[in-house]
């Protein structure tokens, strides 16, 4: 099979840029020296989330409306890396964590990092899984999150696959990092193999 190369940028224009994300318009040359005159990319901050577990083995987390599907998805608490803050992917994930479900973890262990959608977007999706997750205070919500922290048995969220909504593929591709540690971690385990 043939080497895959790197495409060379010969101009890029920014379409539209607020506080969330920048919209790019990019000129390119293939490899093979054919051109793409217009290729969209969304550069977006990176994000981090958090698959935490109490020490009943109850997954926290939020079930939210998310608006483009128009439906309710179970979420791990989650969100933007503040790079303007020297937020890291690590303090994020614990932030995250405490303002959506008023939880903090015991123990905090990074498991990779994603890509959302390599095609269109440049930031990553950092997982994280946080053990003997302890609530400490309520919820601290931003304005305009509208969200409800639920407690979960494991067992049944690896059995029920969703709990009857529908699913997240950003989530069953973070939980897929977990799968493995959590199978060492809880030898007993064994819904969902």
């Amino acid at each position: 099979m043939d080497a895959v190369g790197h495409w060379t940028v010969r101009h890029s224009h920014t379409l539209y840029d607020n506080e969330y994300f920048r919209l790019r318009r990019d000129a390119c040359e293939l490899p093979g020296g054919s051109a793409l005159p217009r290729y969209y990319v969304w550069e977006v901050a990176d994000w981090a989330n958090v698959i935490a577990l109490t020490a009943q083995r109850e997954l926290v987390l939020v079930r939210q409306y998310r608006h483009g599907a128009g439906c309710h998805f179970y979420e791990f608490p989650g969100g933007v890396i503040e790079t303007a803050e020297a937020d890291t992917p690590a303090s994020a994930a614990a932030r995250e964590l405490r303002e959506e479900t008023g939880y903090v973890p015991g123990r905090l262990e990074a498991l990779g990092a994603l890509y959302p959608n390599p095609a269109l977007q440049n930031n990553r999706l950092h997982v994280f899984l946080a053990l003997d997750c302890a609530r400490v205070g309520p919820p601290e919500l931003e304005p305009g999150e509208d969200l409800v922290t639920e407690l979960v048995d494991l067992d049944a969220y690896l059995r029920d696959n969703g709990l009857g909504l529908p699913r997240h593929a950003l989530m069953l591709a973070a939980f897929t990092l977990a799968v493995p540690r959590l199978h060492a971690i809880y030898p007993d385990l064994t819904a969902g193999d």
